[in-house]
């Protein structure tokens, strides 16, 4: 932590067994503190580390297996979801190359990890948290369906946790399949098509995922950007989407309203949440 008044550094320990941390302070004893004495002022600014998360949520594709055969079968590995891109057009592809650099073949660029508040179907109340997002293993890389999404705690006791949440069933939407419906939606087309031709730019914001009652919300704002050098994205709507009902609306708020206006059992109900399966043992270092 910098002191933005003094330029004063401290560097807080919040694995003290980490081997790394152990050696650097034989090396230079006095110049570490321990988490526990960060001020908590500062303890609530604290965040989970997004390069370590990536990295986490990389490897849990393949390391979740717990079953030797299956493991090197890769038969139930997943993969990092698709990124559903911001340009109405779908996610970007990536050239894969071999070990001596020649192309082999295309793939989906995958979804970066991203910090927002929820309220986890293991929670109390709503908490910041990194998430990103599972689907299955294809080489092909046409399975789109959520397979599972990782989250990362940064509030409280709970600092530190990566959890793993797996739907019950596999009728969930994940990130990409959730962007082709959006962009396949009658209403989102016309409206992208009617700005369009007024000679706007239609941007589309981060599509996010939220997990709410037994089901998963996939929210996306729709920004527009007039011609000019100048010109700032503005809010046109905001889309939401569960399973395959599609709404767009003025605010979050009249999305929502319109998504639950339909019998509330179809949309949040059933008994199936999403489940807590894996709370890894993994203490994760600070984005301060």
């Amino acid at each position: 932590v910098v002191d933005a008044f003094s330029g004063g550094v401290t560097f807080y320990v919040s694995e003290p067994d980490d081997p790394l941390i152990i050696a650097y302070q034989g090396a230079f004893s006095g110049l570490f503190t321990p988490m526990a004495e960060m001020p908590a002022s500062l303890v609530a600014h604290v965040r989970y580390s997004e390069d370590l998360f990536r990295i986490q949520s990389e490897l849990w594709g393949a390391y979740h297996i717990d079953d030797t055969e299956n493991f090197y079968q890769r038969a139930s590995e997943w993969a990092v979801s698709q990124d559903p891109g911001r340009t109405g057009m779908g996610a970007a592809s990536l050239t894969v190359r071999d070990s001596q650099g020649v192309p082999v073949r295309t793939r989906d660029a995958r979804m970066p990890p991203y910090r927002t508040m929820v309220n986890l179907p293991s929670g109390n109340g709503a908490e910041f948290v990194i998430i990103r997002a599972f689907v299955p293993l294809d080489e092909d890389d046409a399975r789109k369906e959520l397979a599972a999404y990782m989250v990362g705690r940064s509030d409280g006791e709970h600092y530190g946790e990566p959890v793993v949440f797996r739907p019950p069933t596999s009728d969930f939407d994940g990130p990409a399949l959730a962007e082709e419906r959006i962009r396949n939606d009658e209403e989102v087309a016309s409206l992208q098509t009617l700005l369009s031709q007024r000679g706007s730019s239609v941007l589309f914001g981060e599509l996010l995922l939220v997990p709410i009652g037994n089901s998963i919300l996939y929210v996306r704002p729709l920004y527009v950007q007039a011609e000019g050098d100048h010109t700032v994205p503005e809010l046109e709507r905001v889309i939401a989407s569960i399973g395959e009902r599609v709404v767009m609306a003025s605010s979050l708020q009249e999305a929502l309203e319109d998504l639950t206006g339909a019998d509330l059992d179809d949309i949040f109900g059933g008994s199936a949440a999403p489940v807590a399966t894996d709370v890894l043992d993994v203490q994760a270092p600070s984005d301060p």
